[in-house]
């Protein structure tokens, strides 16, 4: 069984997350949206309100397996705000676009196939 580095993990993550999104009714519309700031992993939109998608990958291994959720630190989670924000007053100028960070687990079997997926909606505040 090949062996996965952190960025084949990380974009499968994504790839996972990104068909949960969609089989639960979200329209993806970027992935891995780049600026100066930073990235944001996936903007979805989902009854007119923007979702921003912060994902987090980890592969399963027995006994040791730890949340991926918990690697969206203070930082991280502030780095966010700034690139969401900024993104919306680039997209929607002088409108008010109703806009949330979600943060998505997603855990990989040992073989690199879909595990675990938990969403955690609007779960960095501004």
């Amino acid at each position: 069984m090949p062996s996965q580095n952190s960025t084949s993990v990380g974009s499968s993550g994504e790839d996972y997350a990104s068909e949960w999104l969609n089989a639960n009714g979200f329209v993806v519309k970027h992935r891995n949206y780049r600026t100066k700031i930073g990235e944001i992993d996936i903007i979805a939109e989902k009854d007119a309100l923007v979702h921003f998608v912060e994902v987090k990958a980890s592969k399963y291994i027995t006994n040791s397996a730890f949340m991926p959720e918990i690697r969206v630190n203070t930082r991280k989670q502030l780095k966010l705000k700034k690139l969401c924000a900024d993104f919306i007053a680039r997209t929607y100028p002088n409108t008010e676009k109703h806009w949330q960070i979600d943060v998505i687990s997603a855990t990989l079997n040992q073989d690199g196939s879909a595990g675990a997926i938990k969403y955690f909606p609007n779960a960095i505040h501004g």
